[in-house]
């Protein structure tokens, strides 16, 4: 609606607008805090990733080993 409009209809222009900054700065910190523990997980899985890579040179080494042994 048109701020026209919402005059019109009663709607008073000063305090919708305060209203919409408030629910503005209400996002914008939802957003920043989403962004904080994307990069959180990001962080995590890397360090997954890493461990994951490890276990896999370990694995490859006990089979060495164990063919070795046979």
């Amino acid at each position: 609606a048109s701020a026209k409009e919402m005059e019109k209809d009663g709607v008073n222009v000063g305090e919708f607008q305060i209203k919409l900054l408030q629910k503005i700065e209400e996002l914008t910190l939802y957003t920043i805090e989403q962004n904080k523990q994307n990069r959180q997980q990001e962080e995590k899985i890397k360090q997954l990733e890493r461990e994951n890579q490890q276990i896999k040179s370990l694995l490859e080494r006990v089979e060495k080993l164990e063919k070795t042994k046979n």
